[in-house]
């Protein structure tokens, strides 16, 4: 048996530290970025109950992967208002598995989403950035004070437009949302996605600070039981506040020779009921 809780490091040198909860699955922690963003920024999330040790040596052939996904909202914590640029508006998910490879190296393999609801000069414009990328473990523990309180979970409902009950006719599905009022401001959020044979809770960040009359981005994870998939959405609202359409990246479970169909992508649109 193992635990993902550890510090890891990505291809761009960028970390995570992470922790798990055996119990609820939960992940959280903070993404310290060394890419055209550079901050602390909080992620949360959800890995499947599988805990077994998946190595590419026997999932080459018959073991499957742990799935793992979360939700990032790129506004740094204690943000320091003169430091604004606009991609504090906006959100990604990663999505994907969890193995040792052939060099005994533990790994995270993620297809991340990085969702611009604004342009950034110089960077990038308006869209959906999707790129695989690659943690691998740095330590199995940290010493850090920063990581998010998943007691703001719990907070009471701060008054905000996405707080409605969505439906999506094509799945004949409804996905209740209700941003949260938490001392920090942060744009947590937490809803119950419900599918025709099960609902699925889910956690994640929106945008509480958007710019007047722009879309409200917001990303959330959570894990089905019946599908046995990570379920992650990266989406926006429109400035109407009638509107969602969702990026909706399904995490699978798979042996290692076989990741490259480990996330799949679907648009979900859902109305305000």
């Amino acid at each position: 048996m193992h635990s993902l809780t550890g510090q890891w490091q990505n291809n761009y040198g960028s970390n995570i530290y992470l922790t798990y909860d055996e119990n609820s699955k939960l992940i959280s922690g903070t993404y310290h970025s060394e890419t055209g963003a550079t901050g602390t920024y909080y992620f949360v999330g959800y890995c499947s109950p599988i805990s077994a040790k998946p190595d590419a040596a026997s999932a080459q052939h018959f073991g499957l992967g742990q799935n793992i996904g979360w939700s990032l909202f790129w506004r740094p914590i204690n943000a320091d208002p003169q430091d604004y640029n606009s991609s504090w508006h906006w959100v990604t998910t990663q999505v994907g598995q969890y193995f040792v490879n052939k060099q005994g190296e533990e790994c995270l393999y993620l297809i991340q989403s990085l969702l611009a609801t604004s342009a950034f000069p110089g960077i990038a414009s308006k869209g959906n950035y999707p790129e695989a990328i690659t943690f691998k473990r740095i330590s199995h523990s940290f010493d850090r004070t920063d990581n998010p309180n998943l007691a703001n979970l719990t907070s009471p409902v701060l008054a905000n437009a996405i707080n409605q009950n969505w439906h999506c006719p094509a799945l004949s599905a409804d996905m209740l949302l209700s941003a949260l009022d938490t001392d920090d401001k942060y744009g947590w959020i937490k809803g119950k996605l419900i599918l025709t044979n099960e609902d699925v809770a889910l956690i994640g960040f929106t945008d509480i600070h958007k710019l007047d009359n722009s879309e409200q981005a917001l990303c959330l994870t959570g894990y089905s039981t019946k599908r046995a998939q990570i379920i992650a959405i990266n989406g926006v609202m429109d400035s109407t506040n009638s509107k969602l359409t969702c990026s909706v990246w399904l995490g699978n479970a798979t042996p290692f020779s076989h990741r490259y169909v480990q996330v799949s992508l679907e648009n979900w649109h859902f109305e305000n009921e």
